[in-house]
């Protein structure tokens, strides 16, 4: 069992990643709620483990209904809900993708559970419910009960407890003295707002004592990932023979085999590829915050880019082959004894972003070889962070941290280096990949907000409709140096004709 502890974690600048679940929220006014809850966040930056009577609410209190709850339930985007099954609960954690399960909402509409994964920090097993049509537009949403039997139940909705769209939060560790006496037991982190006690899905385990780390890896890179099985052989041995000893991927659900892609990558090239179950959309930035500290004591610097980002120098050009310190060779040296000697700790490279190319479909050699034509100019950078540099705060933007005080940014000349950003891909491509944006900062295509975003698609509004010259936008330059060094280093040839070695056999 998981024991249940009063701790609130307030301030906004750890590791806790804390995805609040909002029930029986209806008994405050929701407006007044997240108003407070803006307003006190940055004003509140202690760890309390027995809070006093006088200022709080207990937990239980506020939501009796936690005290028996088998489940949580988080809503998320594209009305689709996440059915947290404790580990203790028999009759659901030993269910698998292969059974009949359902949840039953209000009103007795259904829809199919999926499982898609294991929380690492509860145990929890994680199932996946699309909101049945009838309730999409009802004000208030009860939290679906999880069943193989539907038939058996019969629901009322004069329930008073609702869902809530989630909210992520980074909390500070507790220090070693308040978790005193707790052992290795996982400890129930809640959220703290003035007299308010909000439950959230998020667990804390005390680090083990005495670990043994491996040699640390000089060069990293971690990334989010959904249904990118596809692209993902292409991306990983190009960066792999460049330099990059580990991956980390940050799996946000994916339904497209991406488990049998990462382990033929271990097994015919010897990769080393660390797949992390992230359920939560748009939750980018987590995710990177969550890397940077989970990797510090196993990686020294950590390359944040996409699986459509691909690294490149120029002066590769003329190189015979890949080279694992091609990579490197971009990282400063931080030689203390330079004249010129500042710490640097992130690299920062900027963007040239790449059109269809009048590709009508995915390129089956490979974006590389597919997306040829590209805007003139660069475009925002992606960046390579030395983690002990990354201030405590984790904070970050798409791909980019702040630093403690003394370190410094170096910004890469596009002479030695750029990142080819096959952003604008074929329509089906560019369709599926914008319809779920993981970062928080960037709002999905069909909502009508920050128009001037750089992460808006010029001239496409908000509306899914492929334009008429769709296939010839966004090309000024014809760029085919990466294509042609590809081709070099990974490209075959054979009675069957010219491929690459990332195609499928």
């Amino acid at each position: 069992m998981f024991r249940k502890v009063r701790l609130c974690f307030l301030c906004i600048c750890s590791i806790i990643i804390c995805v609040l679940i909002f029930f029986s929220i209806d008994q405050y006014s929701r407006a007044n709620f997240n108003q407070e809850l803006m307003r006190n966040l940055h004003n509140t930056i202690s760890i309390t483990r027995e809070p006093s009577s006088s200022q709080r609410k207990d937990a239980d209190e506020v939501f009796p209904e936690q005290q028996n709850r088998v489940h949580d339930t988080v809503i998320i985007p594209d009305f689709e809900i996440l059915v947290m099954v404790s580990p203790d609960h028999n009759q659901f954690s030993s269910l698998d993708v292969g059974d009949n399960i359902y949840c039953l909402f209000q009103n007795n509409s259904t829809s199919p559970a999926k499982s898609t994964g294991v929380l690492p920090s509860s145990g929890s097993k994680i199932f996946k419910c699309s909101i049945p049509e009838n309730l999409r537009d009802l004000k208030s949403i009860h939290p679906p009960i999880l069943t193989t039997s539907p038939e058996d139940y019969s629901l009322s909705s004069s329930s008073d407890e609702s869902l809530e769209k989630k909210e992520v939060f980074r909390c500070l560790h507790p220090t070693e003295t308040e978790i005193l006496g707790l052992g290795d037991e996982k400890i129930r982190v809640s959220l703290q707002v003035k007299d308010w006690v909000v439950p959230s899905v998020a667990y804390y385990t005390p680090p083990a004592r005495n670990l043994v780390f491996p040699e640390k890896k000089l060069l990293c890179a971690s990334t989010m990932v959904y249904n990118v099985s596809k692209f993902l052989r292409e991306w990983v041995i190009y960066h792999s023979k460049l330099g990059i000893d580990k991956f980390i991927f940050y799996d946000n659900g994916s339904e497209d085999g991406l488990q049998n892609v990462v382990d033929g990558l271990r097994g015919d090239y010897n990769v080393d590829i660390e797949v992390i179950f992230w359920p939560w959309p748009k939750t980018q930035e987590a995710g990177f915050s969550h890397s940077a500290i989970r990797s510090r004591d196993s990686c020294t610097w950590m390359m944040y880019t996409d699986i459509d980002e691909y690294v490149f120098s120029p002066k590769w050009v003329n190189s015979l082959e890949p080279s694992s310190d091609m990579l490197t060779s971009l990282l400063p040296s931080n030689n203390i004894s330079s004249l010129s000697f500042q710490k640097i700790g992130q690299v920062e490279i900027f963007c040239y972003e790449f059109g269809p190319s009048n590709q009508k479909v995915h390129p089956v050699e490979g974006v590389t070889q597919g997306y040829t034509c590209r805007r003139r100019i660069l475009n925002r950078h992606e960046s390579i962070v030395l983690l002990d540099a990354i201030d405590t705060s984790l904070y970050n933007v798409i791909h980019h941290f702040e630093l403690k005080d003394g370190f410094h940014v170096r910004k890469m000349s596009s002479r030695d280096a750029a990142v080819n950003h096959y952003k604008y891909q074929a329509w089906s491509e560019f369709q599926a990949k914008f319809k779920r944006r993981v970062s928080a900062y960037v709002a999905d295509w069909t909502d009508p907000v920050n128009p001037m975003s750089k992460d808006r698609t010029p001239g496409l509004g908000f509306e899914p409709v492929e334009p008429k010259d769709w296939g010839t936008r966004f090309c000024e330059v014809e760029d085919t140096g990466l294509k042609m060094l590809t081709q070099k280093w990974f490209g075959l040839v054979s009675s069957e004709g010219h491929k690459m070695v990332w195609q499928d056999a």
